[in-house]
């Protein structure tokens, strides 16, 4: 498989779980969101989903695969941190949306120092997740 097709596969499965995931939430059906989300860590990222949300700084580091590269994978992680917080504060279970926020925005932050890159639309979602994690430690 060219490395052309091996992008555009993981993008189609990426689009795929998202709308799973969006579909599920505006359905008011968190529960299974959630389970979208565990689903693609533990089947598709080989990645633990019980000790997902409960990850620290240290823990979420080895997940990044070095050398860096394109960072797609960290890149996937990211956004199901993301996906996970914003499930969780629909669902109004603020110590998990916490969690999920802090991992979310360590991840965003550390890809963006490794890629050099500036993304406006994950400098919103790091701006969200800060003002969301300074508003729950200000409670």
């Amino acid at each position: 498989m060219s490395s052309r097709d091996y992008l555009v596969d993981y993008f189609r499965q990426l689009g795929e779980v998202l709308a799973a995931i969006f579909e599920k939430r505006k359905s008011a059906k968190h529960n299974d969101a959630i389970n979208v989300i565990n689903k693609a860590l533990d089947g598709w990222l080989k990645i633990d989903s019980k000790k997902f949300e409960d990850y620290n700084p240290e823990e979420i580091d080895t997940l990044i695969q070095y050398p860096p590269h394109d960072l797609e994978h960290e890149k996937t992680i990211s956004e199901l941190f993301y996906q996970k917080f914003l499930t969780f504060r629909e669902m109004k279970q603020d110590e998990k949306a916490l969690l999920a926020a802090k991992n979310a925005a360590y991840l965003f932050k550390k890809i963006e120092k490794l890629t050099e890159n500036y993304s406006f639309e994950v400098e919103q979602r790091i701006i969200q997740l800060q003002d969301y994690i300074s508003g729950a430690n200000n409670k």
